[in-house]
């Protein structure tokens, strides 16, 4: 993923009452959408944080939306820690994640380029054995690849 942005949170936490005594319900923007590794980290540093959260608004590359409880009286706290674990996120997925993703890619380049290396000296060695004429299919198979 050369094209990686880290996530980064946006916009003003939406607060509304929460469901059990003196909670109240956190919505937070994200931006850009995470890949899945980089969700495990946030997890995981979120918990060890005190804190769930769950990301349930995926709005196409317009990033995305998680949803936290948190106690009423110190909410601003579960908004720190979700900084935090951003931040720990974006650190972990591209010291870990990220040189496996591009060493994956690599290899994958790699392996089509023989590929196609090995494909061009077998279609070389063909022409050597043409001859004259060519049915009205070869050409239109040639012609459609």
């Amino acid at each position: 993923m050369a094209d990686w942005e880290p996530v980064a949170r946006v916009g003003t936490p939406e607060v509304k009452p929460g469901y059990g005594a003196r909670t109240v319900d956190l919505f937070i923007g994200t931006v850009p959408t995470a890949p899945a590794e980089w969700k495990q980290h946030f997890h995981a540093k979120l918990s060890d944080l005190g804190f769930k959260a769950q990301f349930n608004y995926k709005h196409a590359d317009d990033g995305e939306g998680m949803h936290i409880t948190a106690p009423e009286d110190s909410f601003e706290r579960a908004v720190r820690a979700v900084d935090e674990a951003i931040e720990y996120a974006n650190e972990q997925y591209e010291t870990v994640d990220l040189p496996f993703e591009l060493q994956a890619r690599q290899h994958e380049t790699d392996l089509e380029t023989e590929e196609a290396r090995q494909l061009a000296a077998l279609n070389e060695r063909a022409a050597k054995l043409a001859k004259p004429g060519e049915p009205a299919w070869m050409r239109y198979r040639r012609e459609q690849d």
